[in-house]
């Protein structure tokens, strides 16, 4: 193994340390569960008059989700039922003007006056809405009477025995399932039906690792994104096998003249959609821009394995100072 490939070896090894330790590594056993399916989530205790004064950063302790998470949590008449990166769930015996979940599913058993909307996640509905269930790369399923539509955008749309939509049905890039016993006033629309797939390990991400600030996690639903990091890892190990005296050229390059390695990086970004537009205004430059699109996209592959083993050898070099 050559000097390049060792560095970016080195690199990805001190990069998963760090990418996995900004915070507990093992979630709760009912968070994966909650991400995979649309079931109930478990009634969630009444808040605290403090908590109900307004909205207020909660820490997940408080539930067992190792997430930081934004919640808007009001039980009474005329308020609405928010949470970013966490589950909403309303009680049957609860009213809530709406009922809202970014990256997290909603769950309704209550009275709903405006709408359940879930973005990344599911809803499921089996007390009265006012308005509209909705999902946003989810699943939506409805058990109970809704007075306009009832919609899934990139997901599945399922109906009870007990559904009854006011309004219309309409599922994009999923399918519609209908109980014999369903009621629906308005008209099915079933737009590329068959074409989603289970977002639920983007949830995952999301909930796990964008709102963590750290790109991957040891957490189940997450081999996708540890995938896609080790094949990245090994074309550009294998970048440094192959092209080792070019690699090894440029990050000297970097390491002698790095003010101007900067200054030029940021000049070509600035430059690309000068390129792309000059392109476009003439016919034939058109017919270019796949290849040239194709050309930078390895010239970007390139430019990151060269940064990998300068940070590689940077750090090699630290490591031996501290050692000897």
């Amino acid at each position: 193994m050559n000097a390049s490939s060792r560095y970016f070896v080195i690199t990805a090894a001190l990069a998963c340390m760090f990418a996995t330790s900004a915070s507990a590594i093992a979630p709760d056993a009912h968070t994966g569960a909650a991400l995979n399916s649309a079931a109930p989530a478990p009634p969630v205790p009444a808040s605290s008059p403090a908590q109900d004064a307004g909205a207020e950063p909660q820490s997940s302790t408080d539930n067992h989700d190792h997430v930081f998470m934004w919640k808007h949590d009001h039980h009474g008449d005329g308020q609405n039922k928010a949470n970013i990166g966490h589950d909403s769930y309303l009680a049957k015996d609860q009213h809530a003007d709406a009922l809202v979940s970014i990256f997290g599913s909603s769950t309704s058993d209550g009275d709903v006056s405006d709408a359940v909307v879930s973005i990344f996640g599911n809803t499921r509905v089996t007390g009265p809405v006012g308005d509209a269930a909705v999902a946003v790369f989810g699943n939506t399923y409805v058990d109970s009477k809704i007075g306009d539509a009832a919609v899934a955008v990139f997901g599945n749309v399922e109906l009870g025995p007990n559904a009854d939509i006011g309004g219309d049905v309409v599922s994009i890039g999923g399918t519609v399932t209908q109980d014999p016993a369903a009621v629906v006033h308005g008209n099915i629309q079933n737009v590329f039906g068959g074409m989603t797939g289970d977002f639920s390990h983007l949830q995952t991400w999301f909930r796990h690792c964008l709102l963590l600030g750290r790109p991957l996690a040891l957490v189940p639903g997450l081999g996708w994104a540890w995938t896609i990091a080790l094949v990245f890892l090994a074309l550009y190990v294998l970048l440094g096998l192959v092209l080792h005296e070019a690699v090894d050229k440029c990050v000297h390059t970097l390491q002698t003249r790095p003010g101007q390695s900067i200054l030029a990086s940021l000049l070509l970004l600035l430059a690309i959609p000068i390129l792309f537009v000059l392109l476009c205004i003439t016919v034939i430059g058109v017919i270019a821009v796949p290849f040239v699109a194709i050309a930078l996209f390895l010239a970007k592959l390139f430019g990151r394995a060269v940064i990998l083993a300068w940070i590689g050898g940077s750090l090699l070099r630290v490591l031996f100072l501290i050692s000897h």
